[in-house]
């Protein structure tokens, strides 16, 4: 699918963090470099734009870490991901050592990157989850398996969010790993309260490796 013609008169540049789109009258195109993969020095590097398939150019938009959506789908760096809506469409960033989670409409789904294979899209047993006001809590060094939205916390145990019964939404934070939950009242520990744990004072020891 390399492009050979695009119309330089209607042409329009536009980019994020991982990548570069270029819009005409006639479609939509990613810049890669000829060996395949995302140009990162631009000085030096071979350029090739390919199209990008079925995707509307008057509603194409740039989501931002290599996200871009249209009014029908939403696309990871120039790939449609199979049944995934733009409608109520985010993303929550797993930090060093946490799954990258992604929210439409419809659902949650736990997204696993494979440099060899193709991305998997996990659906999650995300039932009873406001998926409008849902958010990840992160921690200060990385991110967590915790999550709240407007009715309660919830930690992601496996593929199911699994609802803290008790937590209080708002003082809920997670300690400098994400692996400790605390609030007012409590401290949890992969969303479980951990008993005679006094949130004050409780700290996380950690490892250091």
């Amino acid at each position: 699918n390399k492009v050979d013609n695009i119309d330089v008169k209607t042409l329009e540049i536009m980019t994020d963090e991982f990548s570069i789109y270029l819009k005409d009258k006639n479609g939509v195109y990613i810049l890669f470099s000829y060996n395949g993969g995302v140009p990162v020095d631009l000085d030096n590097v071979i350029m090739s734009p390919k199209i990008l398939k079925n995707v509307d150019k008057q509603t194409f938009q740039l989501i931002g870490g290599g996200y871009s959506k249209d009014k029908n789908s939403v696309f990871y760096e120039g790939k449609k991901l199979r049944n995934i809506s733009p409608d109520n469409f985010n993303i929550f960033d797993g930090g060093i050592s946490y799954d990258k989670i992604l929210v439409d409409k419809n659902g949650a789904y736990k997204l696993l990157e494979n440099e060899n294979q193709k991305d998997k899209i996990i659906p999650l047993d995300s039932k009873n989850i406001d998926l409008k006001t849902l958010e990840r809590i992160d921690s200060p060094m990385d991110s967590s398996n915790y999550f709240k939205d407007k009715n309660g916390v919830y930690f992601l145990n496996g593929e199911k969010f699994v609802k803290i019964n008790g937590a209080d939404i708002d003082t809920f934070e997670v300690t400098m790993s994400g692996k400790y939950g605390k609030d007012r009242n409590n401290v949890y520990f992969e969303g479980k309260k951990m008993e005679g744990e006094n949130p004050k004072k409780f700290e996380e020891e950690m490892e250091i490796k």
